[in-house]
């Protein structure tokens, strides 16, 4: 459920779907998802060109290039929510070794414990200040 949250989202913000229509497009990929689970078949954009076919023999014109709009928006969409969460993941690694080179020169200089946790709790808060980035 939360992923067609996410989703919904997305074509709110970034695509300029009226809200009203974000149901509909929703529909389609779910249409779409089955359609490729019944043949055991890849989301690409051959299977994209078999599903429109198939769904023109029983939908109209328009309902066909909205359910095509939607597809391309949902295969768009997983391939850069694929590349943000490699990113999110190489960010997070960088700031850990930030906050471990933080812990080893305070304790090279020998500073009191509670002196270790409040450096890390600031370097954390900056952190989520930026929101991870």
């Amino acid at each position: 459920m939360e992923k067609w949250n996410k989703f919904e989202k997305y074509l709110v913000e970034q695509r300029c779907i009226k809200f009203e229509f974000v149901k509909y497009y929703i529909g389609w990929i779910k249409k779409y998802i089955d359609y490729c689970d019944k043949g055991k078949i890849k989301l690409n954009r051959g299977s994209i060109t078999d599903f429109l076919l198939e769904l023109g023999h029983n939908y109209e014109e328009w309902q066909v290039k909205q359910a095509h709009e939607a597809v391309k928006n949902y295969i768009y969409y997983l391939s850069t929510e694929v590349k943000n969460s490699v990113a999110t993941a190489s960010y997070d690694m960088e700031w850990q070794k930030l906050a471990d080179e933080v812990k080893k020169v305070i304790r090279l200089k020998h500073l009191a414990y509670s002196t270790e946790q409040t450096y890390l709790n600031w370097l954390r808060r900056f952190y989520k200040f930026l929101d991870g980035k």
